[in-house]
């Protein structure tokens, strides 16, 4: 194995979800982040169904497929979701962020202990010195919980709920990984996904009587529908395919941590389009995930 499509497709992810980003953190703060999610998913199982009836994926595979990619989607869709979003509204998104960015190292480990994954100490290192360097971006400013914890009870909540959003993501990862095994087409892959959290998602949150709230949150502003399927088109469709391509070419633990660079992606996209300009901490915490991230890269070579 060598850098080649796997490294570069979850690069792509990482930029690709940098931008989708940007879109449905406006739009979350427009219409409410449960309302997004449950909307969005209908838009993007529409997408990637229509994708791969277009370019002739076969829908016939194994039962094994079925299972491991419908898990994935539970996890990595709709749990970790759930449990990211339940952690920013009590610690913020910065603190939140620097719990999920140790889905890296825990995907890292699923893959040596259950998959037969070898990252050798250039890779150990790399996703370390990655790790750290997206963990100085993310809280950058002075890593403040945007005052919303207001207790230590409050705040040991939030971290589980983050660390468990991080759990979640390795367990999609892994459950991914498992499910390509069978030789299954990563768009096909894509689709069970969001239908698995689809399916679940939306009886949960008609049960709790949030369904029509959604439906009403598509008049809270301007444009909302066409900017909410741009960004269906970027996150969940086009970049989640290229999550499962990164997993389907290249060890877990290498996908997690380069896709794992959003933060980093996202500062040129924040400058480009809030002409807001990365702070000396960001670039200097840029710099570092580059690092790891070429010496993850170079694993092979040393």
């Amino acid at each position: 194995m060598a850098f080649g499509t796997g490294e570069l497709a979850a690069l792509g992810t990482a930029c690709i979800w940098a931008v989708s980003c940007q879109i449905h953190s406006q739009l979350s703060r427009e219409m409410g982040a449960t309302n997004l999610t449950l909307l969005r998913l209908p838009l993007a199982v529409a997408l990637l169904g229509a994708a791969c009836v277009f370019s002739g994926v076969s829908f016939d595979h194994p039962a094994s497929v079925w299972w491991y990619f419908s898990l994935s989607g539970l996890t990595g869709v709709a749990l970790c979701d759930w449990l990211f979003y339940g952690s920013t509204v009590l610690l913020g998104p910065r603190v939140a962020c620097v719990c999920q960015s140790l889905a890296a190292s825990m995907t890292a480990f699923l893959g040596v202990m259950f998959l037969g994954e070898s990252l050798g100490w250039a890779g150990v290192l790399g996703i370390a010195v990655a790790t750290v360097g997206v963990i100085i971006v993310v809280t950058d400013g002075g890593g403040r919980s945007d005052g919303l914890a207001t207790t230590p009870g409050q705040r040991r909540k939030g971290i589980a709920l983050a660390l468990g959003s991080a759990l979640a993501l390795a367990l999609a990862m892994f459950f991914s990984k498992k499910g390509f095994s069978t030789g299954a087409d990563p768009l096909f892959c894509a689709f069970l996904r969001n239908v698995a959290a689809a399916v679940v998602f939306w009886p949960v949150v008609a049960l709790m009587g949030g369904s029509r709230a959604a439906m009403q949150s598509l008049r809270s502003g301007r444009g909302v529908l066409p900017r909410m399927a741009l960004g269906a088109v970027l996150g969940p469709g086009i970049g989640m395919w290229l999550s499962l391509v990164a997993v389907a070419n290249t060890d877990t633990g290498v996908a997690a941590t380069l896709i794992g660079l959003e933060p980093i992606a996202i500062m040129p996209v924040v400058w480009f389009m809030t002409g807001r300009r990365p702070t000396v901490r960001a670039v200097v915490g840029a710099a570092v995930a580059f690092a790891g991230t070429a010496l993850l890269l170079m694993r092979y070579h040393l």
